[in-house]
């Protein structure tokens, strides 16, 4: 108790009360594993310093399982520098319930080498949803003493299957837009505007990326794959592209198509990269969303003229 409180005077004090935040590293829940392991000596830290069998990534995503766009958008901005390497079960405490899961079964030595339980007593306090019925309400409760609420923890391996039907689905608006766009005007332009909006929407998350990447301390972001594909200059492109299309300028829709082309091309070579395991990153569920977009709006372009 003395060395928690000497740590914790010594934090608050001008110049040590604040810290660099980490997603991974250094968060709220990391400092307070820190605490814990800071006054038993170390020995939190060395019986959890094992191979995980997961790495933060897949941590991180089961959580994220109960929404695809949030899942899709952190899986898009991961890169495999932190995220895809090996890790620790001491790594996983940056989650709240799997530190808790931790220090529920954690013992560790005094100073007079008796062996000590951290947790003496468990409880939980019933801050859960209003709308929440009283049987969920209890199921929680027990599944959080479990230390695995299922609300919040949820296992969904099959998330890049999501990704593909939403894929599929934008791309094959897009693509009917397109190639429809020979018989009316209104359509050629609806379908310009459509594409715009879904290329501003890919530009901004690859602007976001390409910052975070390389002019920021943000090192999860860091070696990510995705920005082969999305980045600032390939969706600018598109966007100038998409536009010209619209506005039905010369030969646009045929240097439009062949871009697409191009971009699935890529992808595809990116995938088989992916399955061959030469890179680490694990960013099929982005892939499986991309490249029905790109192939259905190239096969789109390529057959456009033949739709009478």
């Amino acid at each position: 108790a003395y060395r928690i409180a000497q740590y914790l005077k010594k934090n608050v004090s001008p110049g040590n009360d604040s810290y660099p935040y980490h997603f991974y590293y250094e968060n709220c829940c990391t400092k307070i594993r820190d605490l814990i392991d800071y006054g038993v000596g170390g020995q939190l830290k060395q019986k959890t310093w094992v191979p995980a069998e997961k790495n933060l990534r897949d941590m991180s995503q089961q959580y994220l399982a109960e929404s695809f766009l949030a899942d899709w958008g952190l899986m898009f901005l991961l890169g495999e520098q932190v995220v895809d390497q090996p890790c620790k079960e001491w790594d996983y405490m940056f989650l709240p319930f799997e530190m808790m899961r931790q220090v529920q079964s954690f013992t560790y030595v005094d100073s007079t080498g008796k062996s000590r339980p951290l947790v003496k007593k468990e409880g939980v306090m019933e801050y859960l949803p209003a709308g929440m019925s009283q049987d969920l309400k209890e199921q929680n409760m027990e599944s959080i003493l479990d230390g695995y609420p299922e609300r919040i923890r949820t296992e969904k391996p099959i998330t890049w299957i999501l990704g593909l039907l939403c894929g599929l689905a934008v791309g094959a608006v897009g693509a009917l837009l397109f190639l429809f766009g020979t018989k009316s005007r209104a359509v050629r332009i609806t379908g310009g505007v459509y594409l715009s909006v879904i290329v501003l929407l890919l530009l901004f998350l690859g602007t976001v990326l390409f910052f975070m990447s390389f002019f920021s301390d943000h090192d999860v972001t860091r070696m990510n794959w995705n920005l082969i594909l999305i980045n600032p200059f390939t969706m600018l492109t598109a966007l100038i592209l998409s536009i010209l299309y619209a506005a039905d300028v010369g030969k646009s829709r045929i240097v439009y198509g062949w871009f697409w082309l191009f971009m699935a091309a890529a992808g595809f070579i990116m995938l088989a990269l992916n399955l061959t395991g030469v890179y680490q990153q694990n960013n099929l569920m982005v892939l499986a969303a991309l490249l029905p977009l790109f192939v259905l709006t190239a096969i789109s372009g390529i057959f456009r003229d033949r739709i009478k």
